[in-house]
């Protein structure tokens, strides 16, 4: 299904396919809207959206889930699907391939617009107070949190590195917050250049954006390279952008709400707690972070406010930024000559894993198996995709990647559990609050460092001429096209393409 172009278009087309539910009811900003909206999450129920909120100004509305998954058989990834233009019955390779695509393409520099919508109102100075906005409290032991799913944009001192970037927001006060920077990332090390010169870093925030653009502020691309070139490339066609009002930056002019003000270069406050996208929560630990200064909002009338409350099970953490490093994984692996045919992370693992199904054709590289795995690993943890996969498990394309029961599956049955078949490489950073780590260690500017795991799932020249036993592979073709002809006649539910 085609949809409109913004925050409100790609709504306007859940709604289409039932897959947002508006609630029109006062909802508190103080836990219960987030607890709605991880309750959506976990049993893949519709995007809620927010009419009134209580504890925020009655001319901001809220939206949560944009990119969750589904309960409804063959709509699993509706949401994925329709935030990149594709079929809301796309499958786990059409995104991946979306994505991977624009990577091949040339980047798309944006187009500087006069005005939009952003700017129906302006706030600045001492007539700003952020408390206004529906930003909630996501977590018991918490605070509020005024960005979750906003674009930061920051550039480097010279000028010459615009970067996007998705970076949570903890609010201290009705102008003060602190930010969540870890060096590794590439905010990190634009802030870093700031700091440097003694100076503060200017930054914006775009909330309620189109999600296309999420992506693409999620594609862990190279250092200096554009995010907004590559929506561009993404979108086929430049991304509309407006000027500032107090930094010099742009951002996208379909935003809903625009944040402005600076990252103190020597400001120092404590974040947190915060569910992490690896589905944990230290309830009594907080992190050091800059201290963020907020200066000018400008929304546009009624605004839309988008939030996302981390944990368990699928939230944008997992569907936006999982496809985003499968697809930037991709396309190194298939830069360095490996016929891939595609890959996926399982949302269950978090972003850990990295499913690599590839073609047959592999043999023809002259190589075992276990160097051929050694050649998936060097690419995948050489690049910056690499950054958040903690196991590959490299499989031939008989597997589909997104389907956890076969990925279980091709593990057990196709991996030797000898020294050949679990390949370690040791010395990778790691992310910093991941369980297996001693927290009372932790500190955002060291790094941290652990091992990673491949797993050779690929099969061998010496295994027995076993093939697999399934409903399209031993059943005859004439007897497949009757039992799914007859299938709903059999009385069962009927099957997506399927027939009748």
């Amino acid at each position: 299904m085609s949809r409109k172009f913004g925050l409100r278009g790609y709504i306007e087309a859940l709604r289409g396919i039932g897959q947002v539910v508006e609630i029109e009811r006062p909802v508190d900003v103080n836990m219960e809207m987030s607890a709605i909206a991880r309750l959506c999450y976990e049993r893949g129920a519709p995007a809620p959206l927010f009419r009134e909120i209580a504890g925020a100004s009655p001319e901001f509305q809220a939206v949560s889930a944009l990119a969750g998954t589904s309960s409804d058989r063959g709509y699993e990834l509706a949401r994925l699907g329709l935030a990149l233009f594709l079929s809301e019955r796309c499958s786990a390779a059409d995104v991946v391939e979306e994505l991977c695509g624009a990577r091949q393409r040339e980047g798309v520099a944006p187009n500087v617009v006069a005005d939009s919508p952003c700017k129906e109102n302006v706030v600045a100075g001492a007539d700003l107070d952020l408390t206004r906005l529906p930003a909630p409290r996501l977590h018991q032991s918490g605070k509020r949190y005024v960005n979750t799913m906003g674009i930061v944009i920051t550039r480097s001192p010279d000028g010459s590195w615009t970067n996007w970037s998705i970076s949570r927001i903890m609010l201290s006060d009705a102008r003060t917050g602190f930010s969540s920077v870890i060096p590794p990332q590439h905010i990190g090390v634009i802030h870093d250049q700031w700091r440097e010169i003694g100076q503060d870093m200017p930054f914006a925030i775009a909330l309620g954006v189109d999600p296309a653009l999420l992506f693409a502020a999620s594609m862990p691309i190279p250092a200096g390279m554009s995010e907004v070139e590559y929506a561009g490339a993404l979108l086929n066609r430049p991304v509309d952008v407006v000027r500032c009002e107090s930094v010099d930056l742009e951002v996208p002019a379909d935003a809903e709400i625009v944040l402005e003000g600076t990252f103190s270069a020597t400001g120092v406050g404590l974040e947190g707690p915060f569910s992490q996208f690896t589905g944990y929560i230290y309830p009594d630990y907080e992190l050091p972070a800059p201290v963020v200064h907020f200066n000018t909002m400008t929304y546009r009338d009624r605004p839309i406010y988008p939030f996302m409350p981390g944990g368990e099970l699928p939230s944008e953490e997992q569907t936006i930024t999982g496809p985003a490093m499968v697809a930037e994984a991709v396309h190194q692996l298939r830069a360095d000559g490996l016929p891939i045919a595609t890959a996926w992370s399982p949302f269950s693992s978090c972003n850990g894993w990295l499913v690599v199904a590839v073609r047959s054709s592999w043999t023809e590289l002259g190589l075992d198996a276990k160097a051929f795995c050694r050649r998936v690993a060097n690419s995948v943890w050489g690049c910056k995709a690499g950054d958040m996969i903690n196991s590959v498990i490299v499989t031939e394309d008989d597997i589909d990647p997104s389907d956890v029961d076969e990925v279980i599956w091709a593990i057990d049955s196709r991996n030797d559990r000898g020294p050949g078949g679990r390949l370690r490489i040791d010395g990778r950073i790691s992310w910093p609050m991941s369980p297996y780590l001693d927290v009372d260690h932790i500190n955002y500017y060291e790094s941290w460092k652990s091992s990673r795991l491949i797993y050779d799932c690929l099969p061998s020249p010496r295994s027995w001429p076993a093939r697999r036993s399934r409903f399209d592979t031993t059943c005859p073709q004439d007897v497949r096209e009757k039992v799914l002809r007859n299938w709903m006649r059999y009385g069962f539910e009927p099957i997506p393409g399927a027939g009748e």
